[in-house]
């Protein structure tokens, strides 16, 4: 309890801190009417991202008090990486990354559509953010029918999570050194990993060669 109430202090202290000084610099500057406008434009964002913190909060929490009232119905899982790949391609082109995706047959899961996407932007938003860092940065996702079990896979070519770490990013709040510096929250693989709890499904980090990281979910087909 100690360390999640030390960690969201920190994480949420910061955008607050910083909604308060960019508000309070511009009633002390005189400011002209797009100065005003773009001080509210940028505190809607901070906003924004901390309701999305709180969401996320409670998803979490449902999800692992099993008092989640999530539907489930059929989920085309290529028709889910499809509608991921149009959102994030324009993204991860801008910071030159290429993001590809595998998926040659229509893979259905009896699961939560809003879950299992949310769940996929969150490890497409880390692999642009944090798992890029070579000279030709690639992003693969993608979905296959095993004999008993669906897989869905986020991977990089970028400087992959150490062994000792991969249970520790797991954790609510957690963010590693490296990306202390980047804005979030250090909820998106926590939130990964209740998204696959409710499917009754596995998640996996696996070192990617020569360098990167694979973020393997398996759920059982009868799921």
């Amino acid at each position: 309890m100690k360390e999640v109430s030390d960690n969201v202090a920190h994480d949420l202290r910061t955008p607050l801190n910083r909604i308060r000084t960019n508000l309070e610099v511009t009633l002390m500057s005189n400011p002209d009417i797009d100065q005003y406008k773009k001080s509210f434009e940028d505190a809607l964002v901070e906003t924004d991202n901390l309701i999305k913190t709180f969401n996320s909060i409670l998803s979490i929490s449902k999800v692992e008090s099993g008092t989640s009232d999530l539907d489930r119905n059929l989920v085309s899982l290529k028709e889910l990486i499809l509608n991921m790949h149009e959102l994030y391609e324009p993204i991860a082109d801008s910071d030159g990354i290429k993001l590809n995706y595998e998926v040659n047959e229509d893979v259905v899961i009896n699961g939560n559509y809003n879950l299992l996407s949310q769940a996929l932007a969150n490890l497409i938003e880390n692999a642009i953010n944090y798992g890029c860092s070579n000279n030709k940065p690639s992003i693969n996702v993608g979905a296959k029918k095993n004999e008993n079990l669906l897989s869905i896979w986020v991977s990089d070519n970028g400087i992959g999570i150490k062994e000792t770490d991969k249970d520790k990013v797991l954790e609510r709040f957690v963010r590693l050194d490296a990306s202390r510096s980047l804005k979030g929250s250090g909820l998106g693989l926590s939130l990964v990993n209740s998204a696959v709890k409710f499917h009754e499904g596995s998640l996996k980090l696996i070192s990617a060669k020569p360098s990167g990281l694979i973020v393997l979910i398996e759920i059982p087909i009868d799921s």
